[in-house]
């Protein structure tokens, strides 16, 4: 009923319908349900401000953050599936808890102890083993954060382009994120 298929891959209306911005605007105009879940009901859809078309130069732009973006993404996929993997079978871990869904969120030894923690109670962990989690971390799951940081640097320029789109003045957006809604999509900048 609230499921909408866009026919389109405009990398504009991508970035807009995934902005801070426009949850901004959507957690005030549309429908909430529970656990302030926004209810996107298609009267109300039709009427969400898309800023079609910037600048020639500034769709390229768009264009390649959302590639970097999805590549970004597929990375960081492809190293939380190779952890996963790893630990089953050198820990015999079939059924992590859901902080290792995403380990790279997790610093050294926060995965460490995360490991630790999902295996049976059976299963204890020698220094060696927790030297190899250690290692393992530095070789699959350190990159993952360096790209999930990279992705957020990303998502903030993309943001701001469609900050610029809408015309929004640094006043504007100082304000949004002063009376911002629950779960934006990601966390202010620190230096903003």
């Amino acid at each position: 009923m609230t499921a909408f298929c866009l026919p389109t891959i405009c990398p504009v209306l991508f970035a807009t319908l995934n902005s801070p911005v426009m949850w901004y605007f959507m957690s005030r105009a549309m429908l909430h349900g529970k656990d302030e879940a926004l209810r996107l009901k298609t009267d109300k859809m039709q009427l969400v401000p898309i800023p079609y078309r910037a600048r020639e130069r500034q769709d390229n732009l768009f264009q390649e953050i959302t590639a970097d973006l999805s590549r970004i993404t597929r990375q960081i996929k492809e190293s939380d599936i190779c952890i996963l993997d790893w630990l089953r079978h050198e820990f015999g871990l079939d059924k992590p808890d859901a902080a290792l869904a995403q380990p790279h969120r997790l610093d050294a030894e926060g995965f460490a102890a995360t490991v630790r923690k999902a295996l049976p109670k059976f299963h204890k962990l020698s220094a060696a083993d927790i030297a190899r989690l250690k290692k393992e971390y530095a070789t699959t799951i350190e990159p993952a954060r360096h790209a999930a940081n990279d992705m957020l640097a990303l998502e903030r320029r993309l943001s701001d382009l469609v900050n610029a789109a809408y015309g929004l003045t640094p006043e504007d957006v100082a304000l949004m994120w002063a009376t911002a809604p629950p779960r934006m999509p990601f966390p202010l900048a620190e230096s903003s």
